[in-house]
């Protein structure tokens, strides 16, 4: 857990620079294969295939005292989500197979309290994503383009099926927020100095050098 305390006078803000690192001990299912199976037993008509994900468990490093009241705004952002991005899936059904903790999520906690006053308090900010997004449902839309195409016309049908509840369900897995791809790659630079002129990075060689 990264703990940082900082004290503001009214009308200042603050920044932080942290860095962020998994424990020597942690695994993580980035591609989560058991809920994109899941999701391609619902897209396959078939809900009573379905098995419940295991949810990981809340961090041990998170403080006791604020584990009920963790778990309750983790849970309430997490079917709050999926109500908005996987509506045509049942809210049961999503609970089942959406594990509460995100792999690809960073949560933070920031605890304030206001010196010679009674109140404090803590907010939660959930689901920030610190690395590049890639398509998890990739392998899973692959599947179903060759099923289409090498199918007869049953299955043709099951997958084109143009019904409302239907298009949404294909949509939001294969088109949503699943199957999203960002670039690998962010550069911000900066030029130290009052005569701050053009910055240029050389790929090749790995510097930085400016001219003004």
């Amino acid at each position: 857990m990264i703990s940082s305390k900082n004290t503001l006078l009214p009308n200042q803000t603050c920044r932080n620079l942290v860095q962020v690192t998994p424990t020597a001990s942690a695994e993580f299912d980035l591609r989560q294969q058991a809920l994109v199976d899941n999701l391609g037993k619902l897209v396959d008509n078939q809900p009573e295939s379905i098995t419940s994900t295991t949810h990981p468990d809340i961090p041990s490093s998170l403080d006791p005292s604020l584990l009920e009241t963790y778990t309750s705004s983790r849970t309430t952002y997490k079917i709050s989500t999926l109500s908005k991005l996987f509506s045509p899936i049942s809210p049961n059904i999503a609970r089942s197979i959406f594990p509460l903790l995100d792999p690809l999520d960073l949560d933070l906690i920031i605890s304030w309290s206001i010196p010679e006053t009674q109140r404090s308090g803590h907010f939660f900010h959930h689901g920030l994503r610190l690395s590049p997004e890639f398509s998890q449902v990739e392998d899973l839309r692959r599947k179903i383009e060759n099923a289409i195409l090498g199918g007869g016309k049953q299955t043709r049908t099951m997958y084109e099926e143009t019904g409302r509840l239907r298009k949404l369900l294909l949509d939001s897995v294969l088109d949503g927020v699943l199957a999203k791809e960002d670039d690998p790659l962010v550069v911000r630079g900066f030029v130290d100095g009052a005569n701050a002129g053009v910055a240029e990075f050389d790929l090749k060689e790995g510097y930085v050098f400016t001219s003004s």
